[in-house]
C-alpha cells in the first residue's frame, strides 16, 4: 500500500481528497496534518466519510514513514518539513499558494496531458494546475502540436455562482497557458487575454470555457489532431458542439466541444468539474503517475456530489 499523508487536512481540498482516495485500492492515508484539530475524526469535519475507514487528525506530521504527501496548505510547520523531505517521498502540491515561487519552479507541471512522460519517468514532484489553466491547456494543446495557432487568443471563462476567481487568478491563467503553448508551438508568440464572468444561475461545479480561433482547416481535421493526441488518455474526450454540464461534473473528465460555423472560424466549448480539475482529482491522478498506477486507479467512477 502506499501511505500518504494530507498536510492542511481540514480545507475543502482535502476533504475531497479523503472522499477520492476512501475507495482507493492501492492508498492508505496514515498522516492527516490539521492544526487545532488533533484528535478528531475526519469525518467529523468533512461530509461524506461515514461509514469509510477513519481517519484521525493531528497537529503534527511525521514525513519519514510517507511514499506521498499532499500538500493542501503551506504553513511554517509545512514548510520547514518541506526543506528537509526524506529521499524518495514525493510530493503534490495542490496549495492555494503553489503557483508561488521558489517552490513552483521545482515542480513538474502536474497537466498529464502534456508532461505525462515527465510524471512517470522518475519525477517525484508535481504541482497541480490552476484549474481554468488545466480546461484551457487540454482545450488548445492539439492545436499547437499542429501548428494552428496563429492568432492572438481570448478565452472566457463561466463560472458557478460563487466561485469567479479574483483578476490575479486570472492573469496567472493567461501566464500560464502563454507559456505552455509557446513550448508546444515555438513560432506561437501571441497574447493569450483571459476574462471571466460568473453565471449567478448555474449552481452545479461546472467551469465552462469557450473561445473563437480563425482557421480554414476542416472540422474533420482537427478532430483527427485532437484525437491523436488525446487517443492514450483517460480523462480527455473530444465532442461535437456544446457539451452538457452533467458529463463533467463531480468527475476528473476534460470535455471539449468543437464546431465550425463556418469554414474560417473554430469554436472551441470546452467544461470540466471546477474542484476536480486543478484540485483534489487532478491530485490524485498526479499521485497514480508518480507511483506508476494506472491513470483511472480510484478515479473511475464519480465522486460523492456535495
Amino acid at each position: 500500500m502506499i501511505k500518504v499523508g494530507i498536510a492542511g487536512a481540514d480545507t475543502p481540498t482535502g476533504g475531497e481528497l479523503f472522499r477520492i482516495l476512501a475507495n482507493h485500492p492501492d492508498v492508505d492515508i496514515t498522516e492527516a496534518y490539521a492544526p487545532g484539530h488533533k484528535g478528531m475524526e475526519a469525518s467529523g469535519i468533512h461530509h461524506g466519510l461515514i461509514g469509510e475507514r477513519e481517519v484521525r487528525l493531528d497537529d503534527s506530521l511525521d514525513l519519514s514513514g510517507l511514499d506521498v504527501l499532499f500538500v493542501c496548505r503551506r504553513d511554517d510547520t509545512v514548510m520547514s518539513l518541506l526543506r528537509s523531505m526524506p529521499q524518495g517521498l514525493r510530493l503534490v502540491d495542490v496549495s492555494e499558494e503553489r503557483h508561488d515561487t521558489p517552490l513552483a519552479e521545482e515542480m513538474i507541471y502536474g497537466l498529464s496531458e502534456i508532461y505525462r512522460k515527465a510524471m512517470v519517468r522518475g519525477g517525484t514532484r508535481a504541482s497541480v494546475p490552476r484549474n481554468t489553466s488545466s480546461l484551457a491547456l487540454v482545450s488548445l494543446y492539439p492545436l499547437a502540436t499542429h501548428l494552428l495557432l496563429g492568432d492572438d487568443l481570448k478565452l472566457r471563462f463561466i463560472f458557478p455562482a460563487g466561485e469567479a476567481p479574483d483578476a490575479e487568478f486570472l492573469r496567472g491563467t493567461a501566464y500560464d497557458v502563454e507559456r505552455h503553448l509557446r513550448v508546444a508551438q515555438q513560432s506561437f508568440s501571441h497574447k493569450v487575454e483571459v476574462n471571466g464572468e460568473e453565471n449567478p444561475d448555474e449552481r452545479r461545479r461546472v467551469l465552462r470555457m469557450r473561445a473563437s480561433l480563425t482557421t480554414s482547416v476542416t472540422l474533420e481535421e482537427i478532430r483527427r489532431a485532437y484525437n491523436e493526441v488525446y487517443d492514450d488518455h483517460s480523462f480527455s474526450f473530444i465532442v461535437a458542439g456544446s457539451p452538457d454540464a452533467r458529463e463533467v461534473e463531480s468527475t476528473h473528465k476534460c470535455i471539449v466541444g468543437l464546431a465550425k460555423p463556418d469554414s474560417h472560424t473554430l469554436e472551441i466549448d470546452a467544461i470540466a468539474d471546477i474542484r476536480m480539475r486543478g484540485g483534489a482529482a487532478e491530485g490524485v491522478h498526479l499521485l497514480n503517475l508518480l507511483c506508476g498506477l494506472a491513470e483511472r486507479t480510484g478515479l473511475s467512477l464519480k465522486a460523492n456530489v456535495l
